[in-house]
């Protein structure tokens, strides 16, 4: 049981951490060019989902979301995690990028960069 339990637990932290990355990175990029709405949307959602605990979470997802599907509970936590991976990693992009000065992407425009080159290179 020790051992389906660890290999359970890898499963979902590896999973998770992958596809929270890279949502959270493609959910930073809809939000960086000031889109308002969006950028409202997803701090609204990664404050809802940060203030709920973790176990409620699951068990909304499990018992009320999925309640009535035949999913398993494993993929129901791969699903939990990467949305809580998903949002932490958006703030974390977002606060590091606010971090770095205007004057550096302004460097970089006046360089020729588009907003994207600028984006990636600073």
């Amino acid at each position: 049981m020790f051992a389906e339990g660890i290999i359970r637990t890898l499963i979902i932290t590896i999973a998770s951490i992958i596809i929270g990355t890279v949502l959270g990175f493609l959910v930073y990029l809809v939000c960086k060019d000031g889109n308002g709405f969006y950028k409202q949307m997803a701090d609204f959602i990664s404050w809802l989902v940060h203030g709920t605990p973790t176990v409620v979470f699951l068990m909304i997802l499990y018992y009320v979301i999925f309640g009535n599907s035949n999913i398993d509970g494993m993929y129901v936590s791969i699903i939990a995690f990467s949305v809580l991976f998903t949002c932490s990693m958006y703030d974390m992009i977002a606060n590091g990028c606010t971090a770095i000065g205007k004057e550096q992407y302004e460097a970089a425009r006046s360089l020729g960069y588009s907003s994207n080159q600028a984006f990636f290179k600073v």
